[in-house]
């Protein structure tokens, strides 16, 4: 590593390594699929291989945050009333990074050269009065979509910061190394700069982050990547943690991993140009050592990363979902886990839980966040909900109508008739908003499965009965999935179907849920489908009904 003298970049790319022969792959002599590690002690039925449920992982965000929600913050010094306490101490982390990034040597690694060509010392900010922290994203300007946008905002020493804080992860981590030249007949794959918003489960912003991202559209396959499929965990399964730690008075804790892909390496031989922001680095090659957000690969890299520092620590592999994990001692269940990218939902005993902990920072700096209020978009207490995401939903598409139901007995949910007009609605917008509410909404699903069939024909009708159903979530929109200790773990499955109720094909409808209590209050899973004309066939000849 270079020293760091005064007005000095951040030196965080280091010295080529020497790559041994292969296809692309450092100290390998070809191309070897990787397959998940489910040999060593995986628990549950079902295939030896994992369900893929993300065909890629190539995000230019990463792990940005989600939509906010519509709780109003103060824009004075104490980042809102309404904020929480935690807000308070990242604006006083953001304050202590920014003494360090506009010192007198003005050392911050993008200082020395911005948009204009100018190096003027950037003024000490009035933390206290202009930061965003505690207010919702919709009040503050919009996210920099450019480098050169991120010069000309009003927050630019915070963004400068955050993209800093991401320059010292790589530094650490040895994310790059220096080449005198690109080697003959590779080409280097471009990158940038993404910048968002991190909220809470209010909707609020607690932090900036930004990511160094590579354009991974722009990979070769079989010569940049080979394999880009991510597992996911499902909504089921994370569901059924929830409820398990419930029933056992587990407590049930959220870590994050910082900067988790960087952490994995990777097998590939590839090569990157730095974007703008980078310092004297800027517009140059280097090599990629590991798993940079952006590539194809990187998201599966990570994840057998995390999934080996589990296995590594006692816990056993799920075949069904292999984003789940149990450890098991003297007969009785003291761990389960579930990984979804770099957030870790943990159930586990007081013990089990800091000793994992201890454990996992000895790989990568992992985050304790405390008891689990926020995950995957979802406030959790004991029960799921998405109020804040409804909220902002609502606003995006200017609902403020409340129904009691979401949708009518007689509603026509059937496709588009010759004499209706089309219209130009964001139904297709609304319907994906819609799918994600489902998650611990299940009592939208019937009619929002009926609308997603015929949302490529958008009409009057489609969209009026969309409206419908968000004036129904407008209307209950606290309303949420509830797990009560004491109902048990056994489950309980429902089922029912109708006969023959769509007027244009004459299919049936089916219901199906599963709950883990007698009087189904906290659901796990359910489906809605329409059922084929000879499956209800087979169902009457096999219980010899007559046709």
């Amino acid at each position: 590593m270079e020293a760091r003298g005064p007005g000095q970049a951040t030196p965080f790319v280091r010295e080529e390594a020497p790559t041994a022969p292969g296809n692309g792959i450092p100290g390998d002599g070809g191309s070897v699929p990787r397959s998940p590690p489910l040999g060593r002690g995986a628990f549950g039925g079902g295939s030896d291989s994992p369900t893929d449920s993300s065909s890629s992982s190539s995000s230019d965000a990463g792990d940005a945050g989600g939509p906010g929600g519509e709780e109003s913050g103060d824009p004075g010094g104490d980042g809102g009333s309404d904020g929480d306490p935690g807000d308070s101490e990242n604006l006083e982390e953001l304050k202590r990074e920014m003494q360090e990034v506009l010192g007198p040597e003005q050392q911050a690694f993008g200082a020395e050269v911005d948009a204009s060509g100018s190096s003027q010392p950037l003024p000490d900010p009035q933390l206290s009065m202009t930061s965003p922290i505690g207010q919702k994203p919709s009040d503050v300007e919009a996210v920099p979509m450019t480098y050169k946008d991120m010069m000309c905002s009003k927050y630019k020493v915070f963004w400068e910061a955050a993209m800093k804080k991401e320059i010292d992860g790589h530094d650490k981590t040895g994310t790059f190394t220096k080449v005198k030249e690109l080697p003959e007949g590779r080409k280097a794959i471009g990158s940038k700069w993404v910048l968002s918003w991190k909220t809470n489960e209010n909707g609020l912003t607690v932090d900036f982050k930004a990511r160094m991202v590579a354009r991974g559209f722009s990979q070769i396959p079989g010569i940049d990547f080979h394999h880009s499929s991510l597992a996911c965990p499902s909504a089921a399964s994370i569901k059924t943690v929830i409820a398990v730690a419930t029933e056992k008075g587990k407590k049930l804790a959220q870590w994050d991993v910082k900067q988790a892909y960087i952490h994995a390496k990777l097998k590939e031989e590839i090569y990157l140009r730095f974007p703008e922001g980078c310092g004297s680095m800027s517009g140059k090659v280097v090599k990629v050592e590991r798993a940079l957000y952006g590539l194809k690969q990187s998201g599966r890299e990570w994840w057998f990363e995390a999934a080996d520092a589990l296995i590594e620590n006692g816990y056993e592999q799920c075949r069904v979902d292999p984003c789940v994990f149990r450890k098991v001692v003297d007969g009785e269940v003291v761990g389960l886990i579930v990984i979804y990218v770099d957030d870790i939902l943990v159930a586990a005993d007081e013990g089990e839980r800091e000793e994992l902990f201890a454990s996992l920072n000895k790989k990568f700096p992992v985050k304790d966040l405390g008891e689990c209020t926020w995950y995957d978009g979802c406030a959790i207490a004991m029960d799921l909900s998405q109020t804040a995401y409804i909220e902002s939903m609502l606003k995006r598409f200017d609902v403020t109508t409340n129904a009691f139901t979401p949708a009518a007995t007689d509603a026509d949910l059937g496709p588009k008739r010759d004499d209706e007009p089309a219209v130009d609605k964001p139904v297709r917008e609304a319907i994906g908003c819609l799918m994600w509410t489902k998650l611990t909404r299940p009592d939208i699903a019937l009619p929002l499965n009926k609308l997603q069939k015929i949302a490529h024909s958008p009409t009057g009708r489609i969209w009026n009965a969309l409206v419908r159903i968000m004036s129904y979530l407008n209307f209950t929109k606290d309303f949420g999935i509830t797990y009560v200790r004491g109902s048990g773990l056994d489950l309980s499955v429902f089922v029912d179907a109708s006969y023959a109720d769509n007027e244009v094909d004459r299919r049936s409808t089916t219901g199906l849920a599963v709950t883990d209590a007698l009087f189904g209050r906290g659901v796990l899973s359910f489906i809605a489908p329409e059922t084929s004309g000879a499956k209800v066939k087979s169902l009457r000849t096999t219980r010899g009904l007559s046709p």
